[in-house]
């Protein structure tokens, strides 16, 4: 879902992690270059034949406005079904991951609070929703070494709390900043992720 007024948002999709990026060339997916990309309509008219195999799915959007359009990405939500001869065909699967783009906060800036918005009435306790952060230096206008993914209780763990937990200051002193989304459900019913909030000085 998204607020256009008149510009337009286009999409890029990776199944390796971001190492290569595909759109969709009128007869089959193949890589794209920087001004290659589809729009929303296109990629959802053609993704069931978006190969997967490496069982992860990254998008990049490109929001395009002349200058006086307030152009805003809300909302992605991407559906998935299992064969039946696979032993699914049916309900949710138990876990998923989703792991963010880096963000560049522009300097060396503390972290401090994340906070999210979720959406579990359907399964809980069943199901949850655990995230975790990363940091990393610049290198050049890009992420140098990141540290260990934490949670509330140091590196490994886990932020359980949506309404919003103190960020560790071992990962103070970086430029770019990370989450990854640790999605649990019950298989019948599915925990949903609403929105991540970030909070950094």
């Amino acid at each position: 879902t998204a607020t256009k007024n008149g510009g337009e948002i286009y999409y890029q999709l990776s199944s390796d992690a971001g190492s290569t990026w595909q759109y969709w060339n009128g007869s089959s997916w193949t890589t794209a270059g920087a001004a290659n990309y589809n729009t929303a309509s296109v990629i959802n008219t053609n993704i069931s034949s978006f190969a997967t195999s490496s069982a992860s799915l990254l998008f990049k959007a490109f929001l395009e406005s002349d200058g006086s359009q307030l152009v805003q990405l809300d909302a992605i939500e991407v559906s998935w079904g299992e064969d039946a001869g696979s032993g699914g065909g049916s309900g949710y699967q138990t876990s998923g991951l989703i792991t963010s783009s880096a963000f560049d906060m522009v300097d060396v800036s503390p972290v401090q609070i994340i906070s999210w918005s979720e959406d579990v009435a359907s399964c809980s306790p069943a199901c949850t929703v655990r995230l975790q952060l990363r940091t990393a230096p610049d290198n050049t206008g890009n992420p140098g070494t990141w540290t260990s993914w934490y949670g509330a209780s140091g590196a490994g763990t886990y932020f359980t709390t949506a309404s919003g937990t103190l960020v560790t200051t071992a990962l103070n002193n970086n430029q770019w900043v990370q989450y990854r989304v640790q999605l649990d459900g019950d298989g019948a019913d599915t925990p949903i992720l609403l929105d991540v909030l970030v909070n950094y000085k």
